[in-house]
């Protein structure tokens, strides 16, 4: 409904839809119902526990009366390479949900996005449902963070979120960074990903990716 998109002859309000507005969790991983704002991330136990990047991220989004309302779906959906909510679960591995009249099937979030507000989803057939991701676990962890104008202006230059996995060596057996807005969407680093993987968790290493 925003700059030069078209009028809208209808709308179907979804607020009402039993359990789209709750956090799960079927023991594989956290699953976040598509009416969920950034204020209930924010606030949910299992996700500052097991998703901190995430609250990170959904806690800096505009200010504390948008985070009432607005959604991590809706973040997700609009497909734009600054969404920070967006950035924080590509790093945690992030999966969608999208429903249609043929029924609902899981993607990864990193094959969602298009270009910049372009994403698979037809929004005109379709509906994200519902967001997942597995919560980390013993000797992992993940966070977000963001530079900003000196103006202060809303959008960030950029965003970045991580999360890494230790054995008891402390070598990094698993790593995901995600960016924007660096680029049209939402990306994953890839090759600093690949410095960081089997290394040790150093502040050397950290330095050459």
């Amino acid at each position: 409904l925003q700059g030069q998109s078209p009028v809208v002859e209808a709308m179907v309000d979804t607020s009402r839809v039993s359990g789209l507005d709750r956090i799960t969790n079927d023991n594989d991983h956290i699953i976040i119902g598509c009416a969920v704002t950034h204020t209930q991330i924010v606030h949910e136990k299992s996700i500052i526990r097991h998703g901190t990047c995430l609250v990170e991220s959904c806690g800096v989004i505009g200010g504390p009366q948008v985070r009432n309302v607005a959604t991590l779906a809706g973040n997700v959906a609009h497909a734009l390479p600054a969404g920070d909510g967006s950035i924080g679960l590509l790093a945690l591995g992030g999966e969608i949900e999208v429903a249609d009249a043929s029924g609902s099937r899981w993607m990864a979030l990193e094959d969602t996005f298009l270009g910049p507000g372009k994403s698979v989803i037809d929004h005109h057939r379709a509906m994200l449902t519902r967001l997942r991701f597995r919560p980390t676990e013993a000797r992992a962890g993940s966070a977000f963070t963001r530079v900003m104008r000196p103006q202060g202006v809303a959008l960030p230059m950029i965003s970045m979120a991580a999360r890494l996995q230790l054995d008891d060596s402390n070598t990094i057996t698993a790593v995901r960074i995600s960016l924007g807005p660096a680029g049209p969407v939402p990306y994953l680093a890839e090759p600093a990903m690949d410095v960081l993987m089997s290394g040790p968790a150093s502040p050397e290493q950290f330095n050459k990716a």
